[in-house]
């Protein structure tokens, strides 16, 4: 919301049309203030011929049309199978590639105020690093936790790291282990010492808990294995398959991605193209402990719906049949990392020094 909000402020002010997208795309201040005085630069020596120029349209593209008309005929299923057709034509990689792309996390909260992104800056922490991976849908980011991670300061270091494809340049992963292989060098790179001497627990929001397991494996292989593993309202893809909550989930977003108009094209094709791999994705249990954090309330609720969830509580509650332990927070499936974020992190919080 804020950088919608930021976005339009900026439009005010530059007479310019600018993508929902502009700050995810340009996420520094150098960034977007280069970004803004070539578009401003190119508009003036162009404006007498061609006013559109140099000007980037807040409509959504091709893509975000077609997708969102499926969405407003209720055909869900259509618009994700378009999304997963568009990311055929976006550019890959291989967990096979001799050259992957590099991850860059983005520290969040720590225990001191030294070290840079990517460097790990403090010694014999008193609570394990936390690494968190978001969701993939295109209102998804680190800055989904960026409350939860407040309530770590000072306490513990806390990394998000961005899911690669989402940001133009970028290629998406080919498979569920290119991608995972792109993440735990990451993570060991958060980690410092080759990861070697600190203790870490690896967490996911809604999709991003299969992401974050899937992490969790690669890194048992390389010897570096996690304390633990937390999965924040994440569905087991079997469960999605057969509960209506995963059109439900579908339905939701949509209304989020409308409100913020992030109908963007690479990122709409992008989440397609992770939708795919994952519909190819085989769970395998992992040695680490798992914790499944559960909403509490339907997210249908959330939406100001009177009638309550259409489906029974079992079939809306979040369902991962490898957890070793659930608990149930505050907030619904968007909310608990929102307005309930500080119940949700002392839940985390509480489990984790628990054990």
């Amino acid at each position: 919301m804020t950088a919608v909000q930021l976005r339009s402020r900026l439009e005010e002010l530059t007479g310019l049309r600018l993508g929902a997208t502009l700050l995810f795309d340009h996420p520094t201040p150098t960034a977007l203030a280069t970004e803004l005085h070539d578009r401003l630069s190119a508009q003036a020596a162009t404006e007498a011929e061609s006013p559109e120029t140099g000007e980037v349209s807040a409509a959504p593209g091709p893509l975000g049309a077609l997708y969102r008309r499926a969405c407003a005929e209720e055909k869900l299923d259509e618009a994700l199978e378009l999304l997963k057709a568009a990311s055929l034509l976006e550019g890959t990689f291989s967990a096979h590639d001799a050259e992957l792309p590099v991850s860059r996390p983005i520290r969040l909260s720590s225990v001191t105020s030294s070290g840079t992104d990517g460097e790990s800056g403090t010694d014999g922490e008193s609570e394990p690093t936390l690494i968190c991976f978001p969701s993939f849908s295109p209102v998804a980011g680190p800055h989904e936790y960026a409350r939860f991670a407040a309530h770590f300061r000072g306490t513990a270091d806390v990394w998000a790291l961005p899911e690669p494809g989402f940001l133009s340049g970028e290629s998406l992963p080919g498979t569920v282990e290119a991608l995972a292989r792109v993440h735990a060098d990451a993570v060991l790179r958060c980690l410092g010492d080759g990861g070697t001497r600190r203790r870490f627990v690896l967490a996911g929001r809604s999709a991003g808990g299969w992401v974050a397991h899937a992490v969790a494996r690669r890194l048992e292989e390389l010897g570096h294995a996690p304390s633990a593993v937390v999965l924040l309202d994440t569905s087991s893809p079997a469960h999605m398959a057969q509960s209506p909550v995963g059109a439900q989930i579908g339905g939701a977003m949509v209304s989020r991605e409308n409100d913020f108009d992030m109908f963007d094209d690479r990122r709409l094709a992008a989440m397609g193209g992770y939708i795919r791999i994952f519909s190819q994705w085989d769970v395998e249990p992992v040695a680490a402990p798992t914790l499944l954090v559960r909403a509490s309330a339907c997210f249908s609720a959330g939406e100001g719906e009177d009638s309550g969830p259409a489906a029974p509580p079992e079939d809306w509650r979040a369902v991962w049949e490898l957890a070793d332990c659930e608990v149930d927070v505050q907030g619904d499936h968007f909310t608990m990392l929102e307005d309930f974020s500080d119940s949700t992190a002392e839940a985390v919080r509480t489990w984790i020094l628990g054990r």
